[in-house]
């Protein structure tokens, strides 16, 4: 038995995959918000064009958590949760990987 009552083959063929429902829609909202930030500065996707050195990402991590911890909750020239730029600079670091 799959676990699930329809017995459907293609529903336990699903529940193999990722389990994006389990990823909060407003994580995915304040990342894409973050994203269009950060094409707005430097071009959509520009880490595929041009590559990715981790370093930097690492760095521009650890200043929007120092930010974060400092009780700032959103960048002064975005005006974009830093947590959602965080999240974005480790997007950018495991899609370049």
């Amino acid at each position: 038995m799959s676990g699930y009552p329809d017995g459907n083959p293609k529903t336990a063929a699903g529940a193999t995959k990722v389990p994006l429902h389990l990823v909060p829609p407003s994580a995915t909202h304040y990342l894409a918000l973050a994203f269009k930030d950060g094409a707005a500065k430097y071009g959509p996707y520009n880490w595929r064009e041009k590559g990715v050195s981790a370093s930097v990402y690492i760095a521009a991590m650890m200043r929007h958590v120092d930010a974060f911890r400092d009780g700032e909750d959103l960048s002064l020239d975005a005006q974009v949760r830093h947590l959602a730029h965080v999240m974005a600079c480790c997007a950018i670091v495991l899609d370049a990987a």
